[in-house]
Formats: structure tokens, sequence, C-alpha cells
């Protein structure tokens, strides 16, 4: 069995802020790659997309304000979340199982688990995420506010492996720009 990596292109797509009064979330640069798999007979090409693994996004909000609107921020979207960790600033959840929308917006926004025949994995597999946020201070009156997002997807009926999901990026951007928009009208 022969394994061939090509990087497609880099596809880059503007980042909104949080607008209106739903709760989009803004889509985010990703580097399609496509790995093929060759048999004897046959071959397979499964794409996934990288992102950037920057999820720090440093806001004008002071430490302990940011600290305060982070659970609102998860409340908005209909996340589950708990103070993981309060000297470290650390909120959020491991290994939850998700529904198929965050917010307004479907998980295929938030993660990309890949993609079957029946379309993206995360509208049809069982996607289990982590999604942790920690505030930090990083100048007077800033913060540095950094989400990760990590999981995976298995099939709901079938038996079958588990795949990766990978962040678009999409969700730790929100997080930050709510955290701004909201600390602008306290």
């Amino acid at each position: 069995m022969k394994c061939t990596h090509v990087i497609l292109a880099t596809v880059g797509l503007a980042a909104c802020a949080p607008a209106g009064s739903g709760h989009e979330l803004p889509s985010h640069a990703s580097v399609p790659v496509t790995t093929r798999i060759e048999g004897v007979s046959s071959a397979y090409e499964v794409t996934t997309h990288t992102t950037d693994p920057s999820a720090r996004h440093v806001v004008d909000v002071a430490p302990d304000l940011a600290w305060k609107l982070v659970p609102l921020v998860y409340a908005e979207l209909e996340l589950p979340g708990a103070v993981l960790d309060p000297r470290g600033r650390m909120f959020g959840f491991e290994r939850e199982r998700m529904r198929r929308k965050v917010g307004d917006a479907p998980l295929t926004k938030i993660v990309n688990c890949g993609t079957g025949v029946t379309g993206p994995n995360a509208l049809t597999y069982v996607v289990t995420l982590d999604v942790v946020t920690l505030v930090s201070p990083v100048a007077a009156g800033s913060s540095a506010i950094e989400t990760r997002v990590q999981g995976f997807a298995k099939p709901r009926s079938v038996s079958g492996n588990p795949v990766r999901c990978a962040t678009t990026g999409a969700l730790e951007l929100y997080i930050a720009e709510r955290i701004r928009a909201l600390a602008a009208k306290v």
C-alpha cells in the first residue's frame, strides 16, 4: 500500500467579527491536505484541512474582566463549561459529545472531521470535543485569550475507527471577539 501526501492550496478567507444578534462563527483560513492511499486494484483520497495552529488572540480587556466573561460566551453558544483551573484562569470542557450546532452555526464551522460519502463527517458522526479557554495577562489592560479545540468523530451506526477532528479556527476567534464586544458594554 502506497501513501502520498499532497498539499493543494492555501485558501485565505477573511475572518469576520461576530455580528447581529445571532452567534455566527467567522470563517478561518485553512490548508487542504489530500492523502492518497493506493491499493492493488483501487485508490482512495482523503482530504483534511489543517489550520493556523495559533489559537491565541490578544484583546484590550483586563484579564479579570475577560475571565468573568468567558462563561458568558460559552453560555451564549450553549456550550457546557466549568472552571478547570481558577488560578490559571482555565475554563472549558473535555470529552463532551457535541450536538449538530454551536450557537447558530453548524458543527462543520468549528471542526473538520473529514468527509464521507454522505458529506462532512462532523454532521453524520458522533463528535466528541475538548474545548478549553485560557485567559492570561499580556500588557496593562490587555489579555491573551487562548482557546484549544480538539476532538474526534466516530461513525454512528457502523463499526469503524474514530477520525481526528481539526479545528477551523472559527470558535477560537469568536470567543476572543465576543469577549471584546461584551467588555465594551461593561
